[in-house]
């Protein structure tokens, strides 16, 4: 990865993870301006968490994933500043730690779930955008007027299907989607809004797996990043029916 700066003259900071951070720090800010007031210290507080979680867990998967690399490279593990971390373990830490919140104060996952909505956005943009600068993700070469500047993981640019510019895109057009839906009242069950963008990214996932030629570790013909997002698609359907099971609101009803 590229070094974006050197903070003191001597720790490296890279780009990748300069965007990260300054995804975190832009979906922490849109928590704030989306909270009500009552609501706005257990909100930000499940989003530092959810922070948190994500990267501990994202970067025992990377570790897992590189371990024929890392173990002769231990002191590596804990310089999680180098770059590194899994986005499916990242995005499976985030809901872990955010239920984790909602049992600590007592706050219904769903809800908070969907108070932490502009936070995964902004971080799936800034990933996406990550990998444009940092050459991963990419799609095929075209000569075509709309294919970008993009570099592989050698670091040579060359012109390419857009690929990590769309999902950008579509994780933005999916944010606004999802909020004028519950601005017309189509996702009413708590957690349903959260459930719901977590199975469009998915199908993000799933899509551009289908495009992108840079290597990627296989399993039975298919990339582990397809699984991955594949197991993410599900469990967003299975989130989706227990909250649309649990709230009353949704339920018929008695005689």
């Amino acid at each position: 990865m590229d070094v974006a700066f050197s903070f003191l003259g001597r720790a490296p900071v890279y780009t990748f993870s300069l965007m990260i951070a300054i995804g975190s720090a832009v979906g922490l800010y849109w928590i704030s301006a989306d909270s009500p007031q009552k609501n706005l210290q257990e909100n930000f507080a499940a989003g530092i968490w959810a922070l948190i979680g994500a990267a501990i867990i994202g970067r025992a998967i990377y570790i897992s994933l590189h371990w024929g690399y890392l173990q002769t490279h231990l002191i590596e593990i804990p310089q999680i500043w180098l770059g590194g971390i899994s986005a499916y373990g990242a995005i499976t830490g985030g809901i872990l730690t955010t239920g984790l919140a909602a049992v600590i104060t007592k706050t219904g996952f769903g809800k908070l779930a969907d108070a932490l909505i502009p936070l995964m956005t902004a971080i799936v943009i800034s990933a996406w955008l990550g990998c444009w600068i940092n050459g991963c993700m990419y799609g095929p070469q075209m000569q075509t007027w709309w294919g970008i500047p993009a570099r592989d993981e050698w670091g040579e640019f060359s012109h390419r299907w857009p690929l990590q510019l769309m999902g950008a895109l579509l994780t933005l057009l999916i944010d606004r989607g999802i909020y004028h839906a519950r601005g017309r009242g189509w996702l009413p069950a708590p957690g349903l809004a959260a459930a719901f963008q977590l199975g469009c990214i998915a199908l993000t996932l799933v899509w551009a797996a289908s495009f992108r030629v840079d290597p990627v570790p296989q399993w039975r013909n298919f990339g582990l990043d397809t699984w991955a997002a594949l197991g993410l698609l599900s469990l967003s359907i299975i989130s989706a029916i227990l909250f649309l099971k649990t709230d009353p609101t949704t339920q018929p009803a008695n005689e």
